[in-house]
């Protein structure tokens, strides 16, 4: 057979190849169409927040610094992208398996055949030298076995691609979560301070009214017994602001310092305010539903792959080169020497084969499931953020009013207290009421800024920014 019949009759197998992948169809929302919104209605706009980096979003100087050194330094993220490189190589191993594999070899033998062995009956030695240049056992894919399963492992990089933006997104949060808390933590300690030095004056003066005989002595047990609890909750305080920063340098690789730290929480600018469009096919750009999209498009051409097994495989042997009994003749001419060997292997009774099919649709269906399943827990972290937002409005501006009229009332009992009318005691009273009115607008504050944090990833703001 001449060479370049054996290469069309080649080229032919290689190019008429078929594919028994299935047909990908993207699976419907399982959620409804819109997000509901009956209280803010004023939110559903065009706005995209996965189009809003997270450079833009955070409007905090500090927190800006702390992000950026996190992203460089955190080992979750480090561990994600050698997790894409990784799986980047073993998508250019399956490509490389659609080709053949060119090699080359050089054999030399030498052999003493002995005399009772011998034609002659005398002792002979023998040499052959070999050199060839060839394709060893290539699969030629005419029924798409191969391309299939480099389409599957290209999904499952693509995959590992989505899985990288998500822990980018995660850390983002959880940094600026930290961060939110360590702010917190400090404003919570310089308020519990004042409330403190508030019960302290209050204590004095029940003991000298306890000393005058003006106030019994369980008033006096009960202000030492809360005098002594704030004390404690200093403490708790105190622990919590350490841990907070223990965390916030875990999370950046301990390369934060304390000049990047946050005062209270007063000391923090807030963040970009955005009106996201409403639809739930946004949703659909979250970096853990296109993840297990992903995964759903890989296990959909392993069927592929499985379905081929049922299929004649065919590979292909090949090669040219020279031999000789001398080295010196190697290149000479008549050395030459050929292979052509193709392979076939038909399957006739294979039960793995069945159940590797079976395996291959229910992988593919659980793929669906977990999709469907990503869809729905997103859903309902946007519409659980949304639901609260409003209501953080309407308890600020409650809670600022109480902080407002304890505020009107200490200064008329103060001034009540210069004139002889109110008593000292009353004012501190007033004071420690001010205090504790003010502790809770602190966390409602708090509240409002992790929201704001968490409408952002929720909607997998920043991701088209992050590579």
């Amino acid at each position: 057979m001449k060479f370049s019949n054996i290469m069309t009759i080649t080229l032919v197998l290689l190019f008429s190849s078929c594919s028994f992948v299935p047909e990908y169809v993207k699976p419907k929302l399982p959620v409804p169409e819109k997000i509901s919104t009956e209280s803010n209605k004023y939110l559903d706009s065009k706005e995209n927040p996965q189009n809003i980096s997270w450079d833009d979003f955070v409007k905090d100087e500090k927190l800006k610094k702390i992000l950026k050194i996190g992203l460089e330094n955190n080992k979750d993220i480090k561990i994600a992208i050698l997790n894409v490189e990784k799986l980047k190589a073993l998508y250019g191993i399956q490509r490389a398996s659609l080709y053949p594999s060119l090699s080359t070899s050089a054999d030399m033998i030498k052999k003493r055949t002995p005399e009772d062995l011998s034609k002659d009956g005398k002792v002979s030695h023998s040499e052959q030298y070999d050199v060839t240049l060839g394709i060893s056992a290539w699969e030629i894919d005419f029924f798409g076995r191969l391309r299939s399963l480099k389409e599957s492992s290209l999904e499952e990089f693509l995959a590992m691609k989505e899985s990288h933006k998500a822990v980018t997104i995660t850390i983002i949060s959880e940094i600026a979560r930290t961060y939110l808390n360590y702010a917190y933590a400090k404003s919570l300690y310089k308020l519990t301070e004042e409330i403190l030095k508030s019960e302290q004056e209050i204590h004095k003066i029940i003991s000298k009214r306890f000393e005058l005989g003006l106030s019994p002595e369980i008033d006096l047990i009960q202000s030492r017994t809360r005098v002594e609890s704030i004390k404690v909750e200093l403490a708790n305080i105190k622990n919590k602001i350490s841990l907070e920063e223990n965390y916030l340098q875990l999370l950046t690789g301990n390369k934060v310092t304390k000049e990047l730290l946050p005062s209270d929480l007063e000391d923090i600018d807030t963040f970009k305010e955005f009106s996201p469009q409403l639809d739930s096919e946004i949703l659909l750009g979250r970096p853990d539903i296109q993840f297990a999209e992903r995964k759903l498009k890989s296990a959909n051409a392993n069927i592929g792959a499985a379905r081929s097994a049922f299929f004649p495989r065919i590979t292909l042997t090949t090669n040219i080169g020279s031999a000789s009994k001398e080295l010196s003749g190697l290149f000479e001419a008549g050395s030459g020497s050929w292979l052509f060997m193709p392979q076939i292997t038909m399957p006739i009774f294979d039960p793995r084969t069945w159940y590797a099919y079976d395996v291959a649709k229910a992988e593919k269906e659980l793929a669906i499931a977990n999709y469907e399943k990503a869809i729905q827990i997103a859903f309902r972290e946007v519409a659980d953020v949304i639901a609260v937002r409003e209501n953080i409005e309407y308890q600020l501006a409650v809670q600022t009013d109480i902080v407002n009229s304890y505020q009107r009332s200490l200064n008329i009992s103060v001034d009540r207290y210069l004139k002889g009318i109110d008593s000292y005691l009353r004012v501190l009273e007033l004071q420690k009421s001010l205090l504790l009115a003010k502790q809770k607008l602190i966390d409602l504050k708090l509240l409002k800024l992790q929201n704001a944090m968490n409408l952002y990833k929720s909607f997998g703001g920043g991701i088209n920014s992050i590579n």
